[in-house]
């Protein structure tokens, strides 16, 4: 016990005496009033001091506890007062609304833009590994669109590519193409859309200007196949050898214009 505490007990004890007589000269039926009256005042006074010392005693505790410095404090309120850092880019490209899913039988390589691959992963809970694009102009043009590209099913097979972000890229869509892989695989006709936030980025209007690109390069093909009559022909034999490259290479890019043939 404390002196805060010894003081308290004593105090409440004289109380504890004083009433103890009050009662006795209340039996006695005394006629000194003048002692009752003291006697009624010492008890109410002992038992104030009590009081007041036992607020006191808790005061200082609590000032204590509140003045404690860090390093006092139990390693499991420590540890709540951490904050909580959030995982680094798959949380925040998770939890973006500005993105739009799209699914279908096939991975969508020529979707209207160009794109560099900077990662692939094998994915928790997936057998399918999930590989990440940017478009190509992140450093150029500081274009921060991204996009992921995984096979979520083996049979009937079935892709998803998400996008991510909007493109702020100068790249007219019709002209971009993606070197991202050796198989060239066409959009297919059943695939849907699933769109999140609010995307810049149409997917039909970039595969409708695609598909008005391929008419027009195929007529230009048909315009330069015209004088070709003989069965077993190289281009070599009529036309200049820069010109004849050219034509040779027109069938691994199907995207090149009539400006670029003549230049």
């Amino acid at each position: 016990m404390n002196s805060c505490q010894q003081k308290a007990m004593e105090k409440l004890l004289h109380g504890h005496g004083c009433a103890n007589q009050l009662l006795i000269m209340d039996q006695t039926e005394s006629d000194s009033s003048m002692e009752r009256e003291d006697l009624a005042k010492s008890v109410l006074h002992c038992f104030s001091d009590a009081l007041s010392i036992l607020i006191d005693t808790n005061d200082h505790q609590d000032d204590q506890s509140n003045n404690s410095s860090p390093q006092d404090s139990s390693p499991v309120l420590e540890s709540s007062r951490k904050p909580l850092h959030k995982r680094g880019r798959k949380t925040s490209m998770a939890e973006s609304s500005d993105y739009h899913r799209h699914e279908s039988s096939t991975p969508i390589y020529h979707d209207g833009f160009l794109w560099r691959k900077y990662g692939q992963k094998q994915i928790k809970e997936s057998e399918y590994q999930r590989s990440y694009y940017k478009c190509a102009y992140t450093k150029d043009q500081n274009c921060e669109a991204k996009k992921q590209v995984q096979k979520i099913q083996h049979n009937p097979p079935l892709y998803s590519t998400t996008y991510f972000g909007q493109h702020i890229c100068q790249l007219h869509q019709a002209y971009a193409t993606f070197p991202i892989d050796t198989s060239d695989f066409e959009e297919h006709e059943g695939s849907h859309m699933i769109r999140f936030g609010h995307p810049n980025i149409s997917f039909s209007s970039s595969t409708s200007n695609l598909r008005q690109h391929q008419n027009h390069q195929d007529r230009i093909k048909d315009e330069y196949m015209k004088p070709v009559i003989a069965e077993d022909w190289s281009p070599s034999q009529w036309m200049s050898s820069e010109v004849a490259l050219a034509v040779e290479a027109f069938e691994f890019n199907p995207f090149w214009t009539s400006h670029d043939l003549s230049s």
